[in-house]
C-alpha cells in the first residue's frame, strides 16, 4: 500500500448523494446531435458581442433546459416507500440544475443554477459568471461544513436522530473524522457578505442535474454511458466531448455527398419509477430542433 487517504468533507457529501440515487432504477440513452449550425451560430453571436461571450457550456445548459420545457415531466422530485410499495411524484415550477465545476485545485464541486427556467440565455451567462467570482471567494471547505451542519440540523427537526448522529460522528470524531477547519478562516467566510460567496442556496439540491464532461476532456470521440440520477430527482443529462464527423449522403441528384460535421453526445438518464423512456421524447426532439435552427429558437 503507497498510502490511505481519509475522505474530505466534498467527498463525504459526493457519497451520501449518490449513494442515495443508486437506489433507484436508472434507465439511459445515449442521443448523438448535429451541432454543425449551432457552433456557426454562437461564433457568429460572440463576434457581435461586446459584452462577456456566451460559453458552449451555457449554451447547452440553455439547450436541455428547452428541452425540460416542452417536457415538464422531468423536472420533478420522487418520494418512495420502499416497504409499502408507494410513494408520488411531485411536478416543480422552477427548473434548478445542479451542475459540477472544477475548482481550482482540479476538484469538482456541485453548484445550483437557480431557475434557469425563467432565465435568457445572456442572463445565463451573467449568472454563472457570478457563481464563478463567488466561488474564488470562497474557502470552500468552509461553505461545504456550514451546509452539511445545516442539512444535519433540519433532519434533526424532522424527527431523524439516526442519520444526524452518524454524520457528527463522521464528521468530528474516529479516525476518518474531517480536518478541522482554522476559526480565521471559518469567520472570513461567515462575515462575508452573502452576496459575494458560495452559500447553502447555491449547494443544495435542485430539481435535475446537468453534468458537461466534456468541458473537462475535448478533442474526444468519448460519450457517457450512464450518470448518476440523484434522488429525489429524477432526471439527469451527461455531455459529452464534441467533436468532427465524415458524414456520406446523397444529394438530390443522387450524387453522393461527404461532409464535415460537429457532433455532441448527449446521455439522458432518468428514474424509470417516476419517467418511461416515452415521457423524454419530447425532450429529445427539442433539443434537435435547437441544435438546427439556433436562430429561431435561443432568446
Amino acid at each position: 500500500m503507497i498510502r490511505r487517504e481519509t475522505m474530505d468533507i466534498r467527498q463525504k457529501i459526493i457519497a451520501a448523494s449518490t449513494s442515495r440515487g443508486w437506489s433507484a432504477p436508472h434507465a439511459a440513452y445515449i442521443h448523438e446531435a448535429d451541432v454543425t449550425d449551432l457552433v456557426l451560430w454562437l461564433s457568429k453571436l460572440n463576434t457581435h458581442t461586446a459584452s462577456s461571450k456566451i460559453t458552449l457550456n451555457t449554451l447547452l445548459v440553455y439547450i436541455i433546459v428547452s428541452g425540460i420545457k416542452s417536457c415538464p415531466a422531468v423536472n420533478a422530485h420522487i418520494h418512495y416507500n420502499k416497504w409499502f410499495a408507494s410513494g408520488s411524484v411531485t411536478l416543480l415550477d422552477s427548473i434548478d440544475v445542479n451542475m459540477p465545476i472544477i475548482l481550482s485545485n482540479g476538484k469538482m464541486m456541485t453548484i445550483k443554477l437557480a431557475d434557469f427556467g425563467n432565465k435568457k440565455l445572456k442572463e445565463m451567462q451573467d449568472y454563472i459568471n457570478h457563481l464563478t467570482k463567488k466561488i474564488k471567494n470562497t474557502d470552500m471547505d468552509a461553505a461545504l461544513m456550514k451546509t452539511a451542519l445545516y442539512e444535519t440540523f433540519q433532519l434533526l427537526k424532522k424527527g431523524d436522530v439516526i442519520h444526524p448522529l452518524g454524520r457528527l460522528i463522521g464528521i468530528k470524531l474516529g479516525k476518518n473524522r474531517i480536518k478541522k477547519i482554522s476559526k480565521a478562516s471559518y469567520k472570513k467566510y461567515i462575515t462575508m457578505p452573502i452576496e459575494e460567496r458560495i452559500n447553502i442556496h447555491d449547494i443544495n439540491i435542485g430539481t435535475v442535474t446537468i453534468s458537461n464532461m466534456g468541458a473537462a476532456l475535448s478533442n474526444t470521440k468519448g460519450s457517457p454511458a450512464l450518470i448518476d440520477v440523484i434522488s429525489p430527482q429524477v432526471f439527469a443529462v451527461g455531455i459529452g466531448p464534441m467533436y468532427d464527423e465524415s458524414v456520406v449522403s446523397k444529394n438530390d441528384d443522387l450524387n453522393i455527398d461527404i461532409s464535415v460535421q460537429k457532433k455532441l453526445k448527449f446521455c439522458f438518464a432518468f428514474d424509470h419509477r417516476a419517467l418511461d423512456f416515452g415521457d423524454i421524447v419530447p425532450l429529445i426532439k427539442k433539443v434537435d430542433i435547437v441544435c438546427k435552427n439556433p436562430e429561431l429558437h435561443i432568446e
